[in-house]
């Protein structure tokens, strides 16, 4: 039995000195003005965060969403959802889309802050770093069979060519019919201006400024499109090459530093079968934001793994308190 004890923590070991296949992550800041950036994969949890600057729950909960968003950098893909009102002026079309998609899948206006994971409702009102932790565990445990995405970021004289492919799962039940293609760009350093700030409010991240969205006929060809702003994006090419749907679209008048953006693409159910779809709306994800590194998250996993191991060395190496047993009898 000791063994057995001994032998779980190893694998528990394993598990955390290794990393999830990447599906979002962390580049360094300025990659985007020096070459193009290439990020595969499909199982990040999409966490959109409905926020606003007026929200006093929200201010206590945005220190918290640049060490969450580094500690979980290849496992969730983040983006946070102002409203377009009048006192939140980070808020934008692009932002109250989705809010809209998010409200209509829930059947509700949410409050602020709420968390959707993959597309539900997750934790809505205050909430703690843990609780997110615990969330984001719980939504890569629904997962099923995920899209395969590779999405290619290029800049351009401050523009963004974005290549973006989507492959379905074998094993998945979905078709390509009745799905969308989306691509969303963030601010990690938006402009507040005259916006009603909540006490302690800020720093704000992965705020939401630009989106593309392209509806995926059951062949695999492109229906409709939809931008924000409007007259911002540009679709350059489509194609399906060995049943990989592949899109090439351009953003143009981008006013913010590209040192400053988050990059994130999905494959999900589009608006219009939101509520005749039973599987998950989050079908692949993938991300990237730029940060300066931060060693202890980056071993933090190697640190956890040493303890578990010593822990399962004891566990066999200190003697039972057991007497033996030799012959039917207890050794004295």
């Amino acid at each position: 039995m000791r063994v057995v004890i001994a032998l779980a923590f190893a694998a528990l070991a394993l598990s955390a000195s290794l990393s999830p296949a990447v599906s979002a992550t962390r580049i360094d800041v300025g990659s985007l003005n020096s070459g193009e950036v290439t990020i595969s994969g499909g199982g990040a949890v999409l966490y959109e965060l409905h926020t606003a600057t007026w929200c006093e729950s929200c201010a206590e909960f945005d220190d918290l969403i640049e060490p969450l968003r580094t500690e979980h950098d290849e496992r969730m893909a983040f983006i946070a959802l102002h409203p377009d009102d009048d006192d939140d002026k980070i808020g934008n079309s692009a932002s109250q889309h989705r809010l809209n998609r998010l409200h209509a899948i829930e059947g509700r206006a949410t409050g602020t802050p709420t968390s959707f994971m993959d597309g539900v409702v997750s934790r809505e009102g205050e909430v703690s770093g843990s609780q997110i932790s615990l969330a984001l565990f719980d939504a890569e445990s629904s997962q099923r069979s995920r899209t395969s995405l590779t999405l290619s970021t290029t800049s351009d004289n401050g523009e963004l060519i974005f290549e973006l492919s989507a492959k379905l799962s074998p094993s998945g039940s979905h078709s390509f019919n009745g799905t969308q293609l989306t691509i969303m760009i963030a601010d990690d350093d938006p402009e507040v201006g005259d916006s009603l700030l909540a006490e302690g409010a800020g720093p704000f991240h992965a705020t939401l400024f630009a989106l593309f969205e392209v509806d995926i006929n059951e062949n695999g060809s492109i229906g409709l499109i939809e931008e924000f702003p409007a007259g911002t994006w540009t679709m350059i090419n489509s194609q399906i090459i060995n049943e990989r749907v592949i899109i090439t679209v351009r953003s143009h008048s981008i006013s913010q530093p590209l040192g400053d953006l988050s990059i994130l693409a999905t494959h999900e159910v589009n608006d219009d079968f939101l509520n005749s779809t039973i599987s998950p709306l989050t079908l692949g994800a993938v991300s990237f934001f730029q940060a300066d590194e931060m060693g202890e998250n980056i071993l933090s996993g190697y640190w956890i793994a040493t303890g578990l191991i010593g822990i399962g060395v004891l566990i066999i190496a200190i003697p039972s308190e057991r007497k033996k047993i030799s012959g039917g009898k207890e050794e004295e």
